[in-house]
């Protein structure tokens, strides 16, 4: 794998221009830094079966806790915007698992369906290189996806182990390309890391930590998702835009409303579930897809179980033709997430690492027996207009003490009353088998709701 994943932070020193922040940057105290690797082909996208399997059961399991969770504070019955970044999400358990005890790390491989160590570190290293290694479009664009990982030690609450475990400290390095610091993690400190090594012309999601008592120890992962429609449709999409007068009309929350929106015409597939019609939409690099309930008064949670798990049929043809000319009307939208998880959340998915043993491997609590895995959130940000989509986030586990011609049959989706999207990518798997390569599929690296659209 160490042959193949020769990517990330040289990438991230070459390609990414820093986005700086404006007030003084504080000194940090890092004590493990990134190994230096080697750019490789950004279109390379080929991941194991075992990865593959992790990741979707991944997003099957954590989705729907992170959307509830995005949606609590509401009134009862309703739901609201909301939506969840997976990668991140990923690798920061992933990272929590691989610093604390043995026992620990197996409940994070439980939850991940993984067998070991050396399977966790391959998992994160081919979905960083799969779904975090961002490229130039045709105009200069960053697009892609793109990750930073880092552990933060409350040198006040905790206190590194006597004798550095070197394995652990390599893996960080190299597997995860893991900075290390010795500071307690503030929403500035949090901020200033993120835009000093953020993608060129994107900042940091806003993070509100509790300041006044820091965690004894903070895992975090950050992830920037963007794509561009072409210059052609970007400023087609614009000039709608400007007019004031392309609008379209979505029905939500009882009531009809006004709202800018995406009308694109191309040739796929219709997928059919119990209740639900949905198709996808091409960006550029990647593509999203939507879930539209045939019940306009249904909402969005009560297909996505069934969407998650594509329990749906895919139409392909109809008795004339190989595919369909599917137009998609899908209005703008702009998220601000806060996901928080508690312990009582955490410990239903993860009872032995919120019970004991996060960190271990990495540093002790100062007067306590130990740590345990106390919260997890994510503060993210997601935009779809004219441009096209662009996500940023940040994961956190808290620790403490295509074109054709001719004549198709035509169908419309138009998304105007509240639906599920996903943000995917094109990746192969591999089968661990015969290292034969499956056919192309796509994986997903947003889920969301959307219930109220417009910006």
């Amino acid at each position: 794998m160490k042959n193949i994943f020769v990517i990330l932070i040289a990438v991230a020193i070459a390609i990414f221009a820093s986005c700086r922040s404006s007030y003084a940057e504080i000194r940090l105290n890092r004590i493990i830094s990134p190994a230096e690797k080697t750019a490789s082909d950004p279109d390379y996208c080929l991941i194991s079966r075992k990865t593959y399997d992790s990741y979707m059961a991944f997003t099957r399991k954590f989705t729907p806790i992170a959307l509830k969770a995005g949606n609590e504070g509401g009134e009862a019955g309703s739901e609201a915007n909301s939506g969840v970044s997976l990668p991140d999400a990923y690798v920061c358990l992933a990272m929590t698992g691989m610093i604390s005890s043995k026992k620990a790390l197996d409940d994070v491989l439980g939850f991940l369906e993984l067998s070991d160590a050396h399977e966790l570190k391959t998992a994160v290293e081919e979905i960083t290189c799969a779904l975090g290694t961002p490229n130039k479009d045709g105009c200069g664009n960053l697009a892609g996806g793109c990750s930073l990982n880092s552990i933060w030690l409350n040198p006040e609450k905790t206190e590194l182990l006597q004798q550095e475990d070197e394995q652990l400290a390599e893996d960080l390095r190299s597997a995860f390309s893991a900075s290390v610091f010795l500071e307690a993690l503030t929403s500035d400190k949090a901020t200033q890391y993120i835009r000093s090594n953020a993608p060129e012309g994107m900042p940091a999601p806003e993070i509100k930590l509790d300041d006044n008592d820091s965690a004894a120890i903070a895992v975090m992962s950050s992830f920037w998702c963007m794509d561009y429609f072409d210059e052609y449709m970007r400023e087609h999409f614009k000039k709608q835009c400007d007019s004031g007068i392309h609008k379209m009309d979505f029905f939500g929350n009882g009531k009809v409303s006004k709202t800018d929106y995406i009308e694109k015409t191309q040739f796929g597939t219709i997928r059919k579930g119990n209740g639900y019609i949905g198709s996808s939409l091409d960006i550029n690099n990647l593509d999203m897809a939507f879930f539209l309930p045939n019940d306009k008064n249904a909402l969005p949670s009560s297909i996505l179980n069934d969407a998650l798990n594509e329990n749906h049929s895919e139409e392909r043809r109809d008795d004339s033709f190989e595919i369909f000319e599917v137009t998609i009307s899908a209005p703008y939208f702009s998220l601000n997430n806060e996901m928080r998880l508690s312990d009582v959340d955490l410990s239903k998915m993860l009872p032995i690492i919120c019970k004991g043993g996060m960190g271990e491997r990495l540093a002790k609590a100062k007067s306590a027996p130990g740590l345990h895995l106390k919260d997890m959130l994510q503060f993210s940000s997601m935009k779809f207009d004219y441009n096209g989509f662009c996500s940023r986030s940040a994961a956190m586990a808290l620790g403490e003490k295509l074109s054709g011609h001719g004549h198709y049959k035509k169908f419309n989706l138009i998304l105007d009353h509240p639906y599920l999207f996903e943000v995917r990518k094109t990746i192969r798997v591999k089968d661990s088998a015969n290292g034969s390569v499956s056919n192309y599929i796509r994986l997903p690296i947003v889920i969301g709701e959307i219930v109220s659209p417009g910006i």
